[in-house]
């Protein structure tokens, strides 16, 4: 079991250290990070409403799931890769001790830079990079639990630590991953367009590049499955 309390007081030590060294060096931090090194915790997708991000490689027993969302910075065009990687520079100035206490960020983009994101997509930027507020590395070896901190938001630190302690323990005494108790079962799927549309838009897309008429075409289709019972991102299921 994760010691919340122990992650608290931690947290407490931190944020009383960020701000004598602050004083002392009459400046002010805006970011700070806080790792703690436990036990491997396995973590379902969180159920409430808070941002989440997700990231795994089943193969390697390595996961990382991000909860909540400190930063945000969002970019579109040809230059957006060069832009959201300026941005991300930018933070190191701003973030307490050196480069490699820059925490991870996930990265979400659309194929096409120039994409108006609309449809299934709409509302969401060309491209985003999110550092997460909490953030939750797994291997099989161990869990690092990285608390990531906007200071400017944080002032009054008796406030952000009672509410700190409500997430961790929601987060933590709810999510915690067993492993699948059961076999999922898709009963029905349904493909947007379907396999003859699919098939007929493949056939064009092979005769214009034949024609030369394009280089390279990248297209998609929605599917909807649904399943005897809720589908978790972290099982395994079969036909």
């Amino acid at each position: 079991m994760i010691n919340i309390d122990r992650l608290i007081d931690n947290c407490k030590y931190h944020l009383a250290s960020i701000q004598l060294q602050s004083t002392a060096n009459n400046s002010r931090t805006r970011y700070s990070s806080l790792s703690i090194k436990t036990e491997p915790v396995y973590l379902r997708l969180p159920t409430d409403k808070q941002t989440y991000f997700y990231w795994s490689r089943p193969d390697e027993s390595h996961s990382i799931l991000g909860h909540g969302e400190l930063v945000k910075l969002v970019a579109e065009g040809e230059q957006r890769f060069q832009s959201l990687q300026l941005q991300y520079q930018n933070l190191f100035s701003q973030w307490h001790g050196e480069k490699n206490h820059i925490p991870k960020a996930f990265i979400g983009h659309a194929f096409d830079p120039l994409s108006a994101m609309t449809e299934h997509w709409r509302g969401l930027p060309n491209a985003q990079l999110s550092i997460p507020e909490i953030t939750i590395e797994t291997t099989a070896q161990h869990s690092n639990i990285t608390i990531n901190i906007d200071h400017q938001q944080s002032c009054n630190s008796t406030e952000f630590l009672d509410d700190l302690q409500t997430r961790l323990q929601n987060l933590f005494n709810t999510n915690i991953y067993s492993g699948p108790s059961s076999v999922t079962h898709i009963n029905s799927t349904k493909a947007i367009p379907d396999k003859a549309q699919w098939q007929k838009l493949s056939e064009q897309a092979i005769q214009l590049i034949h024609q030369k008429e394009i280089d390279k075409l990248v297209f998609s289709r929605k599917l909807s499955l649904i399943a005897d019972c809720e589908i978790s991102s972290q099982k395994y299921w079969t036909n």
